[in-house]
């Protein structure tokens, strides 16, 4: 059975990102490292470097007996599958990645992640735990419910907003839900953040047209590689990733997405 672990190795994680900034995000469905707005901000999930105080995001299955994921074809789009006694559930992790034009026309925070997951056999008891911790985890924000679905981060001059479908409860400032899907059922999850507030509330209704906007933008910029020659498939990778850690206001490649970690 899959258990979350304090330290997974380095190699277990996987990158996601928008050109701004980018999280890792653990084989057991945990967010380990991610930081607000930018690669260099300050990190509100940091658990790969204190197990103990650090920010996670964990989505798991209660009896997960095996996890395989990949990227989704040609993009940045990360999927993991988890396999239980009972079923199979998918999730999906992403920043969305639209054009200059396309911002003009969808709201969109300043960084906004989604965690989208969905049965695909059986029945799943899943549990989903939220712990966010700026300053390396020295710092716990404000959590505030409103609205039912949304709940409110703040420090300093700071906001974060999160969404949730399914009903999460609160214990201080950490969130915790136990949820059930059954074949063809969703939950989404979604972390909105601004500098200051007031931060763009993510609109449920557009997670559809933000996956497929994504997978267009990423599927159609890895065309103009026109590599044919031998490990085809990784020289694309390698790029996507390549582009992924590229800062895109000044066009500069990071050096890492975390400080620097050593193995």
């Amino acid at each position: 059975m899959l258990r979350p672990r304090p330290y997974p190795p380095i190699a277990d994680y996987a990158i996601i990102g928008d050109g701004r900034t980018a999280a890792l995000v653990s084989r057991d469905g945990s967010i380990d490292w991610l930081c607000l707005p930018r690669f260099d901000a300050d990190p509100v999930s940091s658990r790969i470097l204190d197990a103990d105080l650090g920010g996670y995001w964990c989505i798991l299955p209660h009896d997960a007996r095996t996890a395989q994921r990949s990227y989704r074809d040609r993009t940045n789009v990360l999927e993991t599958f988890f396999t239980t006694t009972t079923g199979q559930v998918r999730l999906t992790d992403f920043f969305p990645a639209l054009t200059e034009t396309q911002k003009r026309h969808f709201p969109l925070a300043q960084t906004l992640l989604i965690r989208r997951v969905r049965c695909q056999a059986g029945r799943v008891a899943l549990e989903v735990t939220i712990r966010l911790r700026p300053r390396f985890g020295r710092q716990t924000p404000e959590l505030r419910v409103f609205a039912g679905q949304w709940y409110q981060y703040g420090w300093d001059h700071r906001a974060a907003v999160l969404y949730a479908s399914v009903p999460l409860e609160q214990r201080g400032s950490v969130l915790r839900g136990t949820f059930i899907l059954e074949a063809g059922q969703t939950a989404d999850f979604a972390l909105a953040y601004a500098d200051e507030a007031p931060v763009e509330l993510p609109i449920p209704q557009l997670f559809d047209t933000f996956e497929r906007l994504t997978l267009d933008y990423w599927s159609q910029w890895i065309l103009h590689c026109t590599y044919t020659g031998p490990y085809r498939e990784a020289v694309e990778r390698s790029a996507l990733t390549l582009k992924l850690l590229t800062y895109a206001p000044s066009g500069a490649v990071v050096a890492a997405p975390t400080t620097s970690l050593p193995e």
